[in-house]
Order: structure tokens, then C-alpha cells, then sequence
């Protein structure tokens, strides 16, 4: 993408942007902050009720045909979830952060009039400002959602954030741009400097690629990417950060995993942060963030039976009335209810997948019904991979998601350095492992070795390279010879 000369502010209104309506200062939650009085206007009970029943998928009849119905049921994937009372304690602490940090951000046209005020006080009473303590201070507010994969995190994540506009258009605000909050997924990202373009290009989508290519000029260098984001952030009013899929930088170098997390924990004291991870013991997301959220809608891991219980049955009834099978029940059997639970372990993602794949077998098998056997097929031909993971949480049901997440890590586990393996490391006496066919034998008796062993042959040339002795009898692979080799592909994978 080029990029003209950076200008600031370009008097431009950001495509889909909805222009700043601001409350009445009689109201009683008018603030004097137009970052947060520009909200008040784009909610309402109408569009949070929607946002609960928000789904892109059509109820399919019995009476649809067999491809109408299988494309109804897939378009349950990745879209179906559960409200729970935890969804509650999500909103708040998102709607929190964008407030208060809104709220403790310095306006600028006040802070210059206040700093100007303070100025003139010191020189007349001839003592020296060294802060002001009349401006807000910006409020730390870092809140990270963890919770198993599949759990839904991100989807309860999209739905907080639904009820909020995306971007507002000040225009009598000096035509400023609030982006209220910013979602940056860390899916597929190998460096930080990935990061760094995914960032940018959830900005872009943000402003729009006109306004963008005027105002946003970054250098390829890491480092002054970085400190580009940070001050990219204050520029267009970011509210709220929201960092997905913050487990995957397990797989970066030890370097850049720390400037990676040392640029979010700065991030922190800039603008309030959102980071959703399928595991924290290796981030230390304790340390950076300020609230933690244990994201378990069926309370799979809360150790109490009573409730898993209570959820999973809410869960799979309401579910259970989306199929469109013919011969079906309409109410869930107590044994189908435990061959599912047993067969997902009662994560939500795991739970819609099995749902989807039981209904497609039953209509490509004309059996038009979801029986015991029938969810022990599925479960064998479709979750065959799965059953590491799902044999994890069996093992351990008190949280420590990232164990459960990467069991099959397990099996890269380094050997303790114990005196057993010591002596596989080091065997006593190595002779012992060498093949009974093979005895070493002095290089003076190599001329009485039989004429197709190798040492043979080099005992045979006067010139002493075993090379060309190889080369002879045309066991040299040429580069030509390479090429030309049939049998080899035509690319080899990185």
C-alpha cells in the first residue's frame, strides 16, 4: 500500500461512522466528556434485546428439502452460544473500561487553559509547578478473558461490543475520529511485526482506506512500528483494545514474546485493554492485567456437579430443539443427554460440532433420527482426533485450561535428568548397540574385505579419495542428475 505524507486529522468522515449525538446536561448521567455523552444516544433496549437473539441461521423445517436442511444445520457452527449470567459480568467490566478510561484521559483544550492557569499562579508567587494535580490521571484497566477452547470467548466478546457503535464522527469536536473499541486477533501471527500489520489493518477497516493512506505512515522497523501504535491510539480515540487469540505467541521467539509483552503492558497505561487467551500460565496474564475473567458458561470446571448439571441441561434442551430431523423426538432423552455430554465433556463449541455432524448422518443415512448408536458413530469417525483432548478434561476438571488445551504437548516433554536416563543417554558400553553383522576391522585388512563393501574399494585407489572412488562407480548424485530425477517433487515445503 503507499502511503502520501503524513497529515493529521484530515476533516473526513470515516465510512459507516455514526456522527456524535450528545445528552442533554440536565441528564443525570451527562459527564461533560464528549467521548462518553456521545455514547449515551446509540443505545438503546431495542438493539441490546437483538443482540441476544442476533443469529445468522434459519430454523429449517421437516419439510425443506435434504440439501436445505444440511445447509440450515451447518450455519449452526460458530454461531450458536448460551447466555449465561457470566455474560453480564463481561458487559460491565468492557462497558467500564471504555468509560472510565475516557474519563481519566486528559481533554486537551482544558489541560492547556488549566496548564496556563498554573503557570501564571507559579511565576506570581514565584514557586515552581511541578505537576498538576487538577488533571485526571489516566486509570490502568487491563482485563483478560480465559477460558477453554471452544468455550465461546470470542463470540460473547462480539456480542458486548455489538451494543456499542463502532466509530463516532465528532464533527464539532474539532472533527475528531473515536474509534470506541479496536479488535485485533492474533490468529495465524508468527512475529510481532505481524502483529503489527494486523493491527494496522483492523485501524484501516476502521477509518477507511482513504483516511488511512492520508494520515498513517509507518516505518518497517519494529520497534518504531510499535511506538507508531501507541500513538496511533490516542490520535483516533481508541476506547477500548481487545487482543484475540493471545495464546499463539507461545510459539514466537523468547526475544520477541518479551517486546511483544512488554509493548501490551505499556499499551495498559495508554488505553484500557481486553486480552481473551486459551491459557495463562505462560503470558503471566496475572501480571498484567488488573481482572481476570474465568470464562466456563456450563461450568465445566467449577468442580460443582449440581451446576454442570443445571447448565448443561438448559443448554442441550434449547439446542436440541434446532434439529429438523423427521423421525425425531422433540424432547432429549436422558440417554441421549449423557452419550452428548460425555462425547463434548461439555464445551460449548465441541457440544455444537457433535449436534451438526449427528443431524448430517442421520439425513445421509435416511435414518432420520439421532440415536445412542448413531452418536457412538459419529463420535468414532468424527471425534477420533479429539479424544486426547477430551480424555484431559476427564483427567482434570479444576480449570488449568492451558494443560487441557496443549495435552498434546505432553509427548515433547523433555526426560528428567534422572540416572535412568543418564544411561540411555550414555551408554556404558556402546559396542553392545552396534549391529552383530558389523565389526571394526583395521584399515591394513581392507583389501581382504569382500569387493562390495566401500572400504574394499577405497583400499583399491592409489589416490586416497574416497570421493573419487564413490564418484567412479557412480554413486555421486550430480546436481544435473537432481534435477532431472523423476521421482523427486518438483518444490520442496519450508
Amino acid at each position: 500500500m503507499e502511503f502520501s505524507n503524513q497529515r493529521l486529522l484530515v476533516p473526513e468522515i470515516p465510512p459507516r461512522a455514526f456522527e456524535a449525538c450528545y445528552i442533554d446536561e440536565a441528564h443525570p448521567s451527562f459527564c461533560g466528556v464528549p467521548f462518553v455523552d456521545a455514547l449515551m444516544p446509540t443505545f438503546n433496549a431495542a438493539q441490546l434485546k437483538e443482540s441476544f437473539n442476533k443469529t445468522n441461521y434459519r430454523q429449517a423445517s421437516v419439510g425443506d428439502s435434504d440439501i436445505e436442511r444440511k445447509r440450515c444445520v451447518y450455519s449452526l457452527k460458530d454461531e450458536y452460544t448460551v447466555l449465561v449470567p457470566e455474560f453480564q459480568d463481561v458487559y460491565d467490566k468492557i462497558d467500564l473500561a471504555i468509560k472510565s478510561g475516557y474519563l481519566s484521559r486528559e481533554d486537551t483544550l482544558y489541560n492547556y487553559e488549566q496548564q496556563r492557569q498554573n503557570l501564571h499562579y507559579a511565576m506570581s508567587n514565584d514557586t515552581v509547578p511541578w505537576r498538576d494535580l487538577s488533571v485526571p490521571r489516566p486509570v490502568r484497566n487491563v482485563t483478560s478473558i480465559i477460558g477453554c477452547k471452544g468455550s465461546g470467548k470470542t463470540l460473547v466478546m462480539q456480542q458486548c461490543l455489538s451494543m456499542y457503535p463502532r466509530v463516532i464522527w465528532h464533527a464539532k469536536q474539532s472533527e475528531q475520529v473515536q474509534i470506541v473499541y479496536l479488535s485485533v486477533n492474533l490468529k495465524g501471527a508468527t512475529s510481532p511485526i505481524e502483529y503489527c500489520s494486523i493491527f494496522l489493518q483492523s485501524l484501516e477497516n476502521a477509518i477507511g482506506k482513504q483516511k488511512y493512506a492520508s494520515e498513517v505512515v509507518v516505518s518497517p522497523n519494529l520497534r518504531a512500528a510499535l511506538l507508531k501504535i501507541r500513538s496511533l491510539l490516542i490520535t483516533y480515540n481508541v476506547g477500548l483494545v481487545v487482543i484475540d487469540s493471545l495464546q499463539v505467541i507461545e510459539k514466537w521467539k523468547y526475544e520477541e514474546r518479551n517486546i511483544f509483552l512488554e509493548h501490551i503492558d505499556g499499551l495498559g497505561d495508554l488505553v484500557p485493554l481486553l486480552l481473551i487467551s486459551n491459557s495463562n500460565a505462560i503470558y503471566e496474564l496475572s501480571d498484567i492485567s488488573q481482572s481476570n475473567i474465568d470464562w466456563d458458561p456450563l461450568m465445566r470446571f467449577s468442580g460443582k456437579d449440581d451446576l454442570i448439571v443445571e447448565r448443561w441441561s438448559l443448554f442441550s434442551k434449547k439446542l436440541w430443539k434446532r434439529n429438523c430431523l423427521k423421525n425425531q423426538s422433540p424432547e432429549l432423552s436422558d440417554e441421549l443427554s449423557s452419550e452428548w455430554f460425555d462425547a463434548c465433556e461439555g464445551i460449548i463449541g465441541l457440544a455444537v460440532h457433535f449436534f451438526v455432524a449427528c443431524q448430517i448422518e442421520a439425513i445421509n443415512s435416511g435414518v432420520e433420527q439421532i440415536t445412542v448408536s448413531l452418536m457412538k458413530d459419529v463420535r468414532r469417525k468424527e471425534f477420533r482426533l479429539k479424544e486426547g483432548f477430551l480424555s484431559a478434561i476427564k483427567s482434570d476438571k479444576n480449570k488449568i485450561f492451558e494443560r487441557l488445551i496443549n495435552s498434546h504437548d505432553k509427548r515433547r516433554v523433555k526426560p528428567k535428568n534422572n540416572k535412568s536416563n543418564q544411561a540411555l543417554a550414555k551408554p556404558q558400553n556402546p559396542e553392545k548397540l552396534q549391529r552383530n553383522d558389523f565389526k571394526r576391522i583395521s584399515r591394513k585388512d581392507w583389501s581382504k574385505l569382500p569387493l562390495d563393501d566401500l572400504r574394499y574399494l577405497f583400499s583399491q585407489d592409489k589416490n586416497g579419495s574416497f570421493y573419487h572412488v564413490l564418484k567412479n562407480e557412480k554413486l555421486i548424485l550430480s546436481m544435473s542428475d537432481l534435477i532431472s530425477y523423476a521421482e523427486l517433487p518438483s518444490a520442496v515445503p519450508r
